[in-house]
């Protein structure tokens, strides 16, 4: 029951979709299934982590293009980056761990460059929660663009992580061949269950979209009133710099029942939580920060 009910909501054919174990489980079967040892993979940095371990798994190399000064995708230097032997690109729009987005436009562009025998997934995990004018999903481009994927998943707006329920849309000509790599049963009956559940409820997206974006302006205005720099998010986490010691700032916050993520920079990503938890946070990282000094 879940692909003709996915399919309706999306407005595609069934036979558009391929669901697996999480978007990270489809994620290793597209980089196993098109690349390999004498291929390369373009992605951003920093983004997801699991472009850089499929494509580890995978024995291709990895082209990691920087961030602009903004923390967005730099579209031109990736498609700089795309080389003869570049067989996959990956674009995570919003971007994890930024919560920055780069307009739909730029990323049609970016498709319009590369050559067609370079696999583009745009991976919109976060997609439910963008505000910006500029941005649409590139599900209704599928069988216009012979190259596009878009992973989606239950994980965010739909809370199903724990179930890892994910899925890719494109042409079956294209899913077809990406298939191969992936082993049985990775999607659970019980995650599909609960998957088709959540498809029934779809009424109530709006309200958590609404209460992310609430909780998420809180938690920004406490960050710039503490003069944090924070980037423009689209998602339901901030990444902020809090101090110029991130890793005190992480323990720190760690020791007082408060997990942030740190992404190996001097940024770090923050989840946009209830408003009870904001104040927690709020709370114990401004003890944190008058522990370690002024950031």
């Amino acid at each position: 029951r879940l692909g003709p009910m996915l399919a309706d909501h999306l407005g595609v054919p069934v036979d558009h979709l391929w669901f697996g174990g999480g978007g990270a489980n489809i994620l290793l079967c597209v980089t196993l299934s098109t690349t390999g040892p004498g291929s390369s993979v373009v992605y951003a940095h920093p983004s997801f982590l699991v472009y850089r371990l499929s494509t580890a798994v995978a024995g291709a190399e990895r082209v990691e293009v920087p961030l602009d000064g903004e923390h967005r995708h730099d579209i031109d230097a990736m498609i700089a980056a795309v080389r003869d032997d570049t067989r996959l690109l990956y674009v995570c729009n919003p971007n994890n761990p930024t919560g920055t987005h780069v307009p739909t436009s730029e990323v049609l562009r970016l498709l319009d460059a590369v050559p067609e025998s370079v696999l583009v997934v745009v991976d919109e995990a976060y997609h439910h929660y963008v505000e910006a004018d500029d941005y649409w999903s590139m599900v209704s481009l599928v069988d216009e663009r012979p190259n596009l994927a878009v992973l989606q998943t239950f994980s965010k707006i739909y809370g199903l992580a724990g179930l890892r329920i994910g899925y890719l849309i494109s042409r079956p000509d294209l899913l077809d061949p990406l298939r191969k790599t992936q082993l049985p049963f990775t999607a659970t009956n019980l995650a599909q269950v609960a998957a088709v559940a959540a498809l029934r409820h779809t009424d109530r997206l709006a309200e958590r979209i609404e209460t992310n974006a609430d909780g998420r302006a809180e938690l920004v205005q406490g960050l710039k009133a503490r003069g944090m720099a924070t980037a423009d998010s689209q998602t339901n986490f901030v990444f902020a710099r809090l101090h110029d010691d991130p890793l005190a700032v992480t323990e720190g916050l760690l020791s007082r029942g408060v997990i942030i993520r740190p992404t190996g920079t001097a940024w770090q990503r923050i989840t946009v939580g209830t408003p009870s938890e904001i104040a927690e946070f709020f709370d114990a990282l401004d003890a944190v920060v008058s522990g370690v000094g002024s950031p």
